[in-house]
């Protein structure tokens, strides 16, 4: 797995001496999603046994069309998984332009870790990292290669 763009905490927050925790926001998929979804519920879950850090996941209403997914139906039947303390929001949805742009504006991390992603989401991806680019938010990315 080929990682670029990684980086460790921001050295503002610990720089300003907060006794805040650290917000991050995981953009990714989650189950009944297929493919990455499994990798990102164990990060979660990892990540949410973190005392300094609040976490929120921003996931996948609907991820691809059934007719593009090359394993057949792009869900697996399944429920997205539920976290303690972590809140997790399936807002996007790869048809609908509009929900990417509130995406970016919503997010409440000040780092956006942003998990893995394939050429049909790239649009969807530099939307709302975009954003949170111009937002200040520091971006982390790892990439499947």
């Amino acid at each position: 797995m080929a990682r670029t763009g990684l980086a460790p905490a921001p050295p503002q927050a610990k720089a300003r001496g907060s006794s805040q925790p650290l917000a991050v926001t995981v953009l990714s998929s989650l189950p009944p999603a297929k493919g990455v979804s499994p990798y990102t519920s164990h990060l979660v879950e990892a990540l949410s046994k973190l005392i300094d850090v609040r976490l929120e996941v921003l996931c996948f209403a609907s991820i691809y069309p059934s007719w593009l997914y090359p394993g057949g139906d792009p869900e697996d039947g399944g429920e997205t998984p539920s976290f303690d303390g972590v809140r997790v929001r399936r807002l996007l949805s790869w048809y609908n332009p509009i929900s990417w742009v509130w995406a970016g504006l919503t997010l409440h991390g000040s780092v956006v870790h942003a998990q893995w992603w394939s050429y049909f989401l790239a649009p969807v991806y530099t939307v709302v990292l975009g954003i949170a680019r111009l937002r200040g938010i520091v971006l982390a990315l790892q990439m499947a290669g």
